[in-house]
């Protein structure tokens, strides 16, 4: 329902973070932690992206190993998709 959808979820649906039929994990994500859901795509590999070059990876400052980094909801809020580019 939005004009700028997340791509996990125009391409590959829910599925690709949720697992629909259950899971022990909060909000029925396939991993425990937020993040390492985040990174499976968000990892600068791979051939997505508007310019096809993946998405890169913050400076060393947004480090996946300070825990303060590893809730990526807490600042992207908007994970499904949003209206504004």
């Amino acid at each position: 329902p939005f004009v700028f959808e997340h791509a996990g979820v125009k391409v590959d649906g829910c599925g690709s973070c949720h697992a629909p039929h259950g899971s022990m994990n909060a909000r029925l994500l396939r991993r425990p932690q937020v993040f390492t859901i985040c990174l499976e795509c968000h990892n600068g590999a791979g051939n997505f992206g508007r310019d096809g070059d993946g998405i890169t990876l913050s400076s060393a400052t947004h480090s996946m190993t300070d825990v303060k980094y590893q809730n990526c909801t807490a600042c992207h809020v908007r994970i499904h998709g949003s209206n504004s580019s």
